[in-house]
């Protein structure tokens, strides 16, 4: 396979005219305090609701944290499930809904799920990005289908003023594991952009296990009269990677390709109480399977055309109307898949504040799909500040979600499935402002009608994808950040999950109890932290009992000059031996370290 010419060629356009400029003392610019996932429009993080988390690039880089399914592995309320090692099958599961339940967009722009829907989460880095957003619950009204779980918004990095900031990193360590990257950003009068590149291989310590990625995402755009804008956003991958196989099954031979990319112009624009947006997206993703003699390669080609429009009415009034039309087409190789889908959307969000400290939002979502006819979703969203830094949220909301390519024509796939509906309702409590303490509790449920999954009573691997009656999942996230000192700081997170379906049967890799606690330091020269995350009470398929397990990292780095710095972490601390997939081990103890070099 081919890495996407298109995005090498941003590489190259950002690379030759401005590496080499002189630059004003910028950073890559931290994530901005204004959030755009929870209402599609920006507003201040203080009055975001408690299932909304964000993550800054900085934070990822100290963290020494590089792909988009290990930056989620902590957050209250996800679990992150890898078959085996690097590059391996990545699932998550929010709030116990599925991966293809959870929508993943960059600069708004919405990423090729795949024929699985799964977004081959092992594969995407982190590189360009300025950080990333995480919306849990349901979002279907914003977002459609595969919102019903909720989002995952990346957003592009930029200077926060005029000149070039650079930084580039090469890395090395166990398992026979090499990294490098770049990242650029620059703003230049009315020109600005970003661009970041990866390149990874490591051999896993499985034979048929070895993995190569290559990374990249690059957004380009310029100031227009009057206030608006154009931009041009691309993000890819090319993945190539052995297929060990389970312990049981073990494979000497099989492989997996996996290409990505997508490509998207916008504009955008507003007045005083006003704003608008277009983009067009193209996206395709590009699997290729060789399992044994047989080699199967599945596409699914997506198009898609997003208008915004949002208008502040008054203070206490503001009003989001968008649309959409989304076209899919998957095909597998000789002809066995060659279908389509399409949809066409509206909806409209009405957010009102009846007094100081009081919000109520209410949302409504209609769709039409080729195959499954008109879906009609809604929220209502309640915002009510207790006492200063003590605000009570709760949530409303109905949600659907079609079949993927995968659950219709795939592996044990069934053409006659129905789309998957879910009501769900959360409360939660955010306290705390910007100084010592902050954090976060929640209670959430949601009810499954139509449920799509896997069906194997025997237990033979011969099973098919069905509808499942009804289900249910609840829980409770529990999430606190203390600072200590100026330099240090513990942060924790708690997840209580049931997931069941109707006859009381448990949903399978849904860990009952996740918890995770870190601490960090931030010094003048030096930076560093410890992790730890613990996971018990699991099934997984056949109702296989899933092992509880702990798992503990440790990172540093120490900054030799003003552009200069060395960093090094240990993965697996206490060599932890563990499967977060039932028959798929997990890395031991693993050693890395490098230097990163700003210019």
């Amino acid at each position: 396979m081919h890495f996407p010419k298109i995005i090498l060629g941003g590489f190259i356009v950002f690379l030759v005219p401005f590496s080499s400029f002189c630059q004003e003392d910028a950073t890559s610019g931290e994530l901005s305090s204004m959030v755009v996932v929870e209402t599609r429009s920006p507003q201040r993080l203080s009055q975001a609701s408690p299932w909304v988390t964000i993550i800054s690039s900085e934070d990822l880089i100290d963290r020494q944290i590089y792909s988009l399914a290990d930056a989620l592995r902590t957050i209250p309320g996800l679990a992150v499930v890898r078959s085996g090692q690097v590059g391996g099958q990545t699932s998550l599961f929010s709030r116990g809904a599925k991966s293809n339940h959870v929508t993943f967009l960059l600069d708004g722009r919405k990423l090729n799920g795949g024929f699985s829907g799964q977004y081959n989460l092992g594969h995407l880095g982190m590189d360009g990005f300025s950080g990333l957003e995480v919306l849990r619950g349901s979002a279907s009204t914003l977002y459609g289908s595969e919102g019903a779980g909720g989002a995952v918004m990346l957003r592009s990095g930029q200077l926060p003023g005029k000149g070039v900031a650079s930084n580039m990193g090469l890395s090395g360590g166990a398992y026979g594991t090499f990294r490098g990257d770049l990242r650029t950003a620059f703003r230049e009068q009315a020109w600005s952009g970003n661009l970041g590149f990866s390149g990874t291989t490591t051999e896993n310590d499985r034979p048929n296990a070895d993995y190569k990625n290559v990374f990249g995402s690059f957004k380009l755009a310029r100031a227009l009269p009057d206030g608006w804008s154009i931009d041009l956003v691309g993000m890819g991958y090319d993945a190539d990677m052995g297929v060990p196989g389970s312990l049981s099954f073990p494979s000497s031979s099989d492989s997996q390709e996996n290409e990505q990319f997508l490509l998207s112009p916008g504009v955008s624009g507003g007045g005083d109480n006003w704003s608008m947006q277009f983009i067009y997206s193209h996206s395709s993703d590009e699997i290729v399977n060789a399992i044994g003699r047989n080699r199967e390669t599945d596409v699914l080609h997506g198009d898609q055309v997003d208008a915004l429009w949002t208008w502040d009415a008054m203070d206490a009034l503001s009003l989001t109307v968008g649309g959409n039309y989304y076209e899919q087409h998957f095909n597998r190789e000789g002809g066995a898949v060659d279908n389509g889908l399409n949809n066409l959307a509206g909806f409209g969000l009405l957010a009102f504040s009846f007094a100081e400290g009081s919000q109520v939002t209410a949302g409504l979502r209609q769709e039409d799909y080729s195959i499954y006819g008109g879906q009609t979703t809604g929220t209502v969203f309640a915002r009510q500040e207790l006492v200063d830094g003590v605000a009570l949220f709760g949530r409303y909301s109905e949600s659907f979600a079609v079949p993927t390519g995968n659950d219709l024509w795939g592996w044990g796939g069934n053409v006659n499935l129905m789309p998957e509906e879910i009501k769900s309702w959360e409360v939660g409590f955010r306290f705390g402002k910007d100084g010592t303490t902050r954090g976060s509790v929640s209670c959430f449920s949601s009810k499954y009608e139509n449920l799509i999954e896997y069906w194997d009573p025997d237990g033979d691997w011969i099973g098919i994808m069905k509808n499942i009656d009804k289900a249910e999942t609840g829980g409770l996230e529990l999430s606190l950040v203390r600072t200590l000192t100026q330099a240090w700081q513990v942060r924790s997170g708690y997840t209580y999950l049931d997931a069941r379906k109707n006859d009381g049967s448990r949903l399978v890799r849904r860990p009952r109890h996740t918890f995770s606690v870190a601490v960090d330091y931030q010094g003048e020269k030096a930076n560093g932290g410890f992790e730890w995350l613990s996971v018990s009470d699991r099934v997984d398929f056949a109702l296989a009992e899933g092992e509880d397990y702990v798992v503990a990292r440790l990172y540093g780095s120490y900054e030799l000059s003003s552009s200069l710095s060395i960093f090094g972490r240990v993965e697996n601390l206490f060599d932890e031996e563990y499967e977060e997939v039932d028959g798929f081990p997990a890395l031991g103890i693993g050693a890395f370290g490098g230097l990163r070099y700003s210019f």
